[in-house]
């Protein structure tokens, strides 16, 4: 796993200081260090479809970081200097389509869906994480 540019960027504005530490060594250090944060924090993380994060997700949610970041707190730089968001999302009454994965992953899609879909609203999406 490499650290993109926004996976850099993400970094940059949640550490000020990374030890010396590598992005690609940070990324390992938070998949590492996952449970033991989420309980100091008083977080309850189900994990994604029973599994623990892993390296590509945590690269994901720096990056993610970033552009939210973008906007949320635009007076923080990061070291891309970017402002720009290339795409703002767009509501759609489109019915979410079923999610795919390798089936190397061995999720438990099924039965995460058919415990976690919303009947009420009929959304998958809001209800994946749970």
């Amino acid at each position: 796993m490499v650290a993109g540019p926004g996976a850099l960027d993400g970094i940059s504005k949640c550490f000020t200081d990374t030890g010396g530490l590598s992005a690609e060594d940070i990324i390992y250090w938070m998949t590492d260090r996952q449970d033991t944060e989420f309980k100091r924090l008083g977080l309850t993380f189900p994990g994604l479809f029973g599994r623990r994060l892993q390296p590509i997700d945590c690269q994901n949610l720096f990056c993610e970081i970033s552009k939210y970041s973008r906007v949320a707190h635009p007076e923080i730089s990061g070291v891309a200097n970017r402002t720009r968001i290339k795409q703002s999302y767009q509501p759609s009454s489109r019915p979410t389509p079923r999610p795919q994965f390798p089936d190397r992953w061995a999720l438990r899609i099924e039965e995460l869906i058919s415990t976690h879909h919303s009947p009420q609203t009929g959304s998958l999406q809001a209800s994946l994480f749970y």
